[in-house]
This record gives structure tokens, C-alpha cells and sequence, in this order.
């Protein structure tokens, strides 16, 4: 564990995402944390649901990557569908 209480996968994938944001990828991540995941947090604690921050943490870079690699494989395929006009 961190410091900060996330084990070694979470915080890796942590460097990795504020690595990519500060390098101007993953717009995605603001809207996510402002917009739909933060909601589900927001609703699962006021449903009495304990979450730590390392779990919000997993969960809501769980989110990214998955949406990050969809996103990044429908822009190939609508590259692929573009270049064969």
C-alpha cells in the first residue's frame, strides 16, 4: 500500500492516467469524474454504500480504461471504414 492506501496496480494505473491527462489526452477523464461516475458514487453513498478512495479509485479508472480502448477501437474502425470510402 502508498500512502496514499492504493496497492501497486492502482497506483500505477493512477501515474498512468494523470500522465496521459497532463499530457492532453483523455479529455474523457474530466467528464467522467464530473458526470456519470461521480453520480454513481455520489448515489451509491447516499445509499449507505462505504466506498474507501482506493476503491473509488479502482472503479472509476476501471471505467476509463475500458471506455479509453472502446473509443480508441471504434476511431480505428471508423478509419478503416473512411479509408475504404
Amino acid at each position: 500500500m502508498s500512502e496514499n492506501g492504493l496497492n501497486k496496480t492502482e497506483q500505477a494505473q493512477l501515474d498512468r492516467l494523470l500522465a496521459k491527462r497532463a499530457a492532453g489526452g483523455y479529455a474523457i477523464v474530466e467528464q467522467l469524474l464530473d458526470g456519470p461516475v461521480q453520480a454513481t458514487i455520489d448515489g451509491l453513498k447516499a445509499a449507505g454504500e462505504v466506498i474507501t478512495d482506493a476503491a473509488d479509485l479502482g472503479e472509476i479508472t476501471g471505467m476509463i480504461n475500458v471506455l479509453v480502448h472502446k473509443g480508441d477501437r471504434l476511431r480505428a474502425r471508423c478509419a478503416e471504414m473512411n479509408a475504404k470510402g
